[in-house]
């Protein structure tokens, strides 16, 4: 029997292609607003002003408008991240901020993805180091 590798470098690619169709399709019922939902959610339990600190450069440097849906889907694709990988979401958000120019082409969810892949492999946010 042979056995089915999968190759890493590929991997980001396609969490960002997913969690793009799924956030996408998705919505939220809740009546606090994204920033407070997430201010609730992340590791940490951050204030809602850290977390807009956070987030809103990183949203703006990738083209994102400031509108609670935007704000909505990249939240859900941060916890998404912190789910599968560990990685605590204001770290995602800090090394998206050091590497936007890098990943900003190719938009928020898979650039979220591939910073959480480069601290999950790197240890830190180096890219080279992950092969991102």
């Amino acid at each position: 029997m042979l056995e089915q590798r999968t190759s890493t470098a590929s991997w980001p690619i396609r969490i960002g292609v997913s969690l793009a169709f799924l956030l996408a399709c998705s919505g939220s019922a809740d009546d606090l607003h994204p920033l407070d939902q997430m201010s609730i959610s992340f590791d940490g339990s951050p204030s809602r002003s850290q977390v807009q600190a956070a987030l809103d450069p990183v949203m703006e440097a990738y083209g994102l408008e400031l509108t609670e849906e935007n704000y909505s889907r990249a939240g859900s694709t941060l916890v998404v991240l912190k789910q599968e990988l560990g990685i605590p979401e204001l770290e995602v958000l800090r090394c998206m901020s050091r590497r936007r120019a890098r990943w900003r082409s190719r938009g928020f969810a898979e650039g979220a993805g591939l910073s959480a892949y480069t601290l999950q492999e790197a240890g830190a946010c180096r890219p080279a180091a992950a092969g991102t």
